[in-house]
């Protein structure tokens, strides 16, 4: 394994991806701190386990409940307006509330590729 310095893992933190959804709106998801992640645990204690979710192709997937979650609190920007880390989760669920279908559409397209470090078809 090829050790990386702490300034270039620190960058993927400050990574955006960007995805504009159906109304036009570009959302913006960077990568979550492990602080971050644990907070968005600490704000969803009831969404454990998983729901079946269709793949698009006939079949069935297990979709973590909480993915939603963590998604509206990836997101950092829309439209170029700056969307704080929620510091609540009344807060969280503004940003979800703002995002709709439509919008944690585009910013799960854009969460999965900033995790993937690839690039994933866009809409």
């Amino acid at each position: 394994m090829i050790p990386v310095s702490r300034d270039e893992a620190m960058k993927r933190y400050a990574k955006v991806e960007r995805e504009t959804d159906e109304f036009g709106r570009v959302i913006g998801v960077r990568r979550l701190r492990p602080s971050q992640q644990t907070r968005v645990e600490e704000f969803t204690p009831l969404l454990e386990g998983n729901r079946m979710d269709e793949d698009g192709k006939g079949g069935v997937v297990a979709v973590p409940r909480r993915v939603p979650m963590v998604v509206a609190a990836a997101v950092c920007e829309i439209d170029g307006n700056p969307v704080p880390f929620p510091k609540t989760r009344a807060d969280l669920d503004a940003t979800l509330d703002l995002l709709d279908v439509e919008g944690l559409t585009a910013a799960n397209l854009a969460y999965m590729r900033l995790l993937m470090g690839e690039s994933l078809p866009s809409d």
